[in-house]
């Protein structure tokens, strides 16, 4: 995909797309991105002037554990200690499958942003 994202506003919009995606925030993005490597003609919507919405608000990027920042940097972690730190803060509330997918995958998530060009390591 070698197009870039340009702001603009409405009425210089085209008529026709396969998707609407509303915010670019991480999944926003995400979402968007796939759909043009999947042939689609997407288009963002995004009530702020820039980029990025909720995520760029974000403090700490995104929780993964086994990531390939955390072996760069000699971090100790795993999947089934992330697995029970989140348990822990969602008060035990957490569905267990879809929090033991969400933990199992996250480094996958993590790896697949950076290769699109996002920086999880400020």
């Amino acid at each position: 995909m070698s197009e870039r994202f340009e702001p603009t506003s409405l009425d210089k919009l085209e008529k026709q797309y396969d998707l609407v995606v509303i915010g670019s925030g991480s999944a926003g993005l995400t979402t968007a991105i796939k759909a043009a490597e999947l042939g689609l003609h997407p288009v963002i919507l995004e009530k702020m002037l820039t980029v990025g919405g909720d995520t760029k608000r974000a403090s700490s990027g995104m929780n993964a554990a086994e990531t390939f920042v955390q072996t760069e940097q000699g971090i100790q972690d795993s999947v089934g200690q992330f697995y029970y730190e989140t348990l822990r803060g969602g008060h035990g509330q957490n569905d267990p499958d879809l929090l033991k997918y969400f933990t199992e995958h996250g480094a996958r998530a993590a790896s697949g942003s950076t290769k699109k060009g996002s920086n999880l390591t400020t």
